[in-house]
């Protein structure tokens, strides 16, 4: 048993071509052939090879023809995106939550585990079993996956499949694409999960088709991830968009990081030594605390004034702002708007909030979907069978 990456001798120049047609579709919906010929920059005759083997594949199917512009009216193709599957799962401390999609990232179902055990031999277990539910050996849906999706907080290095760090989960650089790869004998992506989170907002979400988007989490940890030019940017050494480790610059704590003042932990343990009346802050807001109020009204401020000076760096065309913060209600998100738009110069990018926080595991399936349509370059990992 050996290891590949796919960017390796795996991927033979006809295999990646026939990529590159398959992201030219989805990038800019039905193409004729010829028009394929010429966004591809590849020979007629090639593309026809191509294609022919796309269709006798089940991943592209002609359409109806179309207007004669005085020779042969041209026949359009398009994806089959039922045609292939792929798995997302979304890893954190406090448990898995999995999805199995078509080619669109289209949920098809749903599978959710606690936390079992944190040792890095159990985790890998659970991801290999909620694999198992979503696509067992039996299923024809297996034999049709094109991998698998991890997303997982931490410092995570997508070329080699490591993780450099995540708290309390993984060994440092321990290997964890090429290992869950070896369990379950299919391609193995991995990414930090707010990277995953943009990605799914950016091609389905609340962001879907914009060039440059920033995403703002503040849920059990704070992060940042960031589309660039229609690329997800990750940085020099992966760490784009860590932003819970700088510093906060809250007059109330002084010295502390952004994560240890804004995430849920930092805000609920300042709220709670405030105001112990209430169980939790959304039933303080449900009864119309004032002291609560005022509290994520400040709180909102704070964390405004420092998403502004992220925005103003970038200049996105979208800023999602999620995580489990939004929970406190809309009293909270719109003391962050409203802080915000004081900050940035004018014009800026639409703010919007995601309520839902339901795209993880679709931006963990991507990870793997965008490689198979040729918009990623990073390694996959697969475990290959040969004479050694």
């Amino acid at each position: 048993m050996t290891w590949v990456s796919l960017k390796g001798d795996q991927a033979t120049s006809r295999a990646m071509n026939k990529r590159v047609l398959l992201g030219l579709l989805l990038r800019m919906g039905p193409l004729s052939r010829r028009d394929l010929a010429r966004s591809s920059r590849l020979s007629p005759g090639a593309v026809t090879a191509l294609v022919q083997d796309l269709m006798s594949e089940g991943l592209v199917a002609e359409m109806d023809a179309g207007e004669s512009s005085g020779g042969r009216r041209p026949i359009p193709l398009q994806i089959c995106f039922g045609a292939r599957f792929s798995i997302g799962i979304k890893l954190s401390e406090a448990g898995l939550s999995g999805v199995l999609t078509d080619l669109a990232a289209t949920e098809i179902m749903a599978a959710h585990r606690p936390a079992q055990g944190l040792r890095p031999e159990e985790v890998v277990d659970q991801l290999a079993e909620i694999v198992a539910e979503l696509a067992p050996e039996h299923d024809p849906r297996r034999q049709k996956l094109i991998g698998v999706g991890i997303a997982l907080p931490g410092f995570v290095d997508v070329d080699r499949g490591t993780v450099s760090s995540v708290s309390r989960i993984l060994s440092s650089d321990m290997p964890i694409a090429r290992i869950v790869s070896q369990r379950i004998g299919l391609p193995v992506w991995i990414d930090n999960d707010v990277n995953a989170y943009v990605i799914a907002h950016r091609r389905f979400g609340l962001a879907r088709g914009k060039e440059t988007v920033l995403a703002i989490v503040l849920g059990t940890g704070v992060g940042a991830g960031l589309v660039i030019a229609g690329k997800i940017h990750r940085g020099a050494h992966f760490r784009a968009g860590e932003i819970g480790f700088s510093p906060s610059m809250a007059l109330r704590q002084p010295g502390q990081t952004m994560g240890q003042s804004f995430s849920t932990a930092a805000i609920e343990a300042e709220w709670q030594a405030l105001n112990p009346r209430f169980p939790d802050i959304p039933a303080a807001v449900a009864a119309g605390d004032p002291a609560t109020l005022c509290f994520l009204d400040g709180k909102g401020q704070e964390i405004g004034r420092r998403i502004a000076v992220i925005v103003q760096m970038i200049d996105p065309d979208t800023i999602v702002i999620g995580g489990e913060t939004l929970n406190y209600g809309p009293d909270f998100t719109q003391a962050i708007q409203a802080e915000l738009e004081r900050n940035l110069l004018s014009p800026h990018g639409e703010i919007v909030f995601d309520a839902q926080n339901d795209l993880w595991g679709r931006g963990a399936a991507a990870l793997a979907i965008d490689h198979f349509f040729d918009f990623e370059n990073a390694a996959g990992h697969v475990a290959t069978s040969d004479a050694d």
